[in-house]
């Protein structure tokens, strides 16, 4: 995946499209701490029904810091979320949540206690935030790598 020039032309090194891929600053892995829940929302609604008040309040507190602490980020974070690597991420994770479940019905077992649905919930969130992590230091190192290309033609 490369990035394009819109990414750069929304850095901080100004609208000329001029960045380098050390001037774009990456996510922080935090903020895909938020996907993860999101990513383990099913699992911890099963385990505590209640909590689906909490994860509403943590779907408005990414949303909020996302317009204010990241906002300097967000078209990085636009081209994460569109990119191919990402979708991948995402069919990746929903094929793993079905197909566990498939595998575990024809063994004859299920995730019925909290303690297990929270255990799913915290590997769903770990894979998250790792292969989220992936795709942002992948595409980082494409642009890099791009970076490099264009400074050995002379076009930078």
């Amino acid at each position: 995946m490369t990035i394009d020039q819109s990414t750069r032309a929304g850095s901080p090194a100004g609208a000329a499209g001029t960045a380098s891929a050390e001037e774009i600053k990456p996510l922080p892995v935090w903020f895909f701490g938020f996907e993860a829940i999101l990513a383990s929302a099913y699992d911890i609604v099963k385990a505590y029904p209640k909590a689906m008040y909490v994860l509403g309040a943590l779907v408005l507190l990414n949303l909020i810091l996302t317009a204010t602490v990241l906002s300097s980020r967000v078209k990085l974070a636009r081209r994460l979320w569109r990119s191919k690597g990402t979708r991948k991420v995402a069919i990746a994770l929903v094929v793993l949540r079905v197909g566990s479940h498939f595998v575990m019905g024809a063994l004859g077992t299920q995730v019925n206690t909290p303690a297990e649905h929270i255990s799913f919930a915290v590997g769903m969130a770990v894979l998250t935030v790792w292969m989220l992590w992936f795709v942002q230091r992948t595409a980082l190192r494409a642009l890099a790598r791009e970076d490099a290309a264009r400074a050995a033609q002379g076009i930078g």
